[in-house]
């Protein structure tokens, strides 16, 4: 059995979104924790130095108000957990964390198989700009692989291993391979994307030689051009499925992507993303 935790901000927590980290956690065998994160600590007024003086007191009590609003909504949130859990049959933890979401839940992924994580989670919304910039930074910084769910519920059918024949890229997909071990019947498609003008898959032999232990039913497909726009476009054209990506974050040596093309794979993408760090 896997530890499996599940990232939530408790004011924004939903039923579909407890019955879809149990069903995930149910069927890659795993004990879930549910870990609200909290950052009520860290709103300590980021715009107040930009306040007039003498508006600024009138500001702070506005926030404050908010403040205890909030703490009163995540209360409500935590019965509402246990409601729902005793509702759908729900066998899972509960862990309360009230510092920084990021440092949160950092600590909580280095004692973690996995982290599941939905594609439109972000904190302190009050000054969020960017939708998906917790997830970003989530996944450039968690210590265990990390699963991206999709807003709603998917079943999907096929699963697509990113590869560049580098450490990163097949990391993801021994990682993946290893926890997943009851998804190895799906059909697999290994996309290569040739950048340099040379076809030739990365280690073809052995490669293939790892595949064939695992799985029965899978095929390889080369592109041509930009790595992560090619990518993009070619997963673009296709519905549930799970997609490996690896070294989410790191060099342009060292990733499949460019960080700005990366985000875009996120914002194009509502289907299952599994990210890992070697």
């Amino acid at each position: 059995m896997k530890k499996i935790i599940a990232a939530a901000d408790p004011a924004f927590i939903t039923e579909q979104q407890l019955i879809h980290f149990n069903i995930v956690s149910k069927q890659l065998n795993g004990k879930l924790v549910v870990v609200f994160l909290e950052s009520l600590s860290a709103d300590s007024n980021p715009l107040l130095s930009a306040i007039p003086g003498d508006i600024a007191p009138l500001y702070q009590e506005l926030n404050w108000k908010n403040v205890e609003e909030r703490v009163k909504l995540v209360n409500e949130k935590v019965s509402l957990f246990y409601e729902i859990c005793r509702t759908h049959s729900i066998e899972a933890t509960l862990h309360e964390a009230t510092h920084l979401p990021l440092e949160a839940l950092k600590e909580e992924s280095r004692f973690a198989d996995l982290l599941l994580l939905c594609n439109n989670t972000a904190f302190n919304r009050l000054f969020e700009t960017d939708p998906i910039a917790f997830v970003k930074d989530a996944l450039r910084t968690m210590q265990c692989p990390v699963l991206v769910l999709p807003e709603e519920q998917k079943t999907f059918n096929e699963i697509y291993f990113a590869y560049n024949g580098s450490n990163s890229s097949m990391y993801a997909i021994k990682e993946f391979t290893a926890q997943c071990s009851m998804l190895t019947d799906k059909k697999v498609t290994i996309v290569y994307v040739d950048e340099k003008g040379d076809a030739a898959l990365p280690g073809k032999e052995l490669l293939t030689e790892y595949m064939n232990c695992h799985y029965t039913n899978w095929s390889t497909v080369i592109l041509k051009g930009d790595a992560s726009l090619q990518l993009a476009t070619y997963l673009s054209e296709k519905n549930n499925f799970i997609v490996t990506l690896g070294a989410f974050g790191r060099s342009r040596l060292s990733e499949f992507f460019k960080e700005s093309e990366a985000k875009k794979l996120l914002e194009l993408l509502n289907n299952y993303l599994y990210i890992t760090h070697p």
